[in-house]
């Protein structure tokens, strides 16, 4: 497990860990929504990956 930061909720911060599986997966996901902010698409991904 890897320390991706922290996790801020009402109640206060809290530590994440992600498994490598799990940060590739984080890593696609800001890089598609970066994709689609430079192409201009202003509609929601669908859950998933295409």
């Amino acid at each position: 497990m890897t320390s991706i930061g922290p996790a801020c909720t009402p109640n206060g911060e809290r530590p994440m860990y992600a498994c490598a599986v799990c940060i590739e997966e984080l890593d696609y996901m800001v890089r598609d929504e970066q994709r689609r902010d430079d192409c201009g698409e202003l509609t929601p991904p669908a859950p998933g990956r295409p």
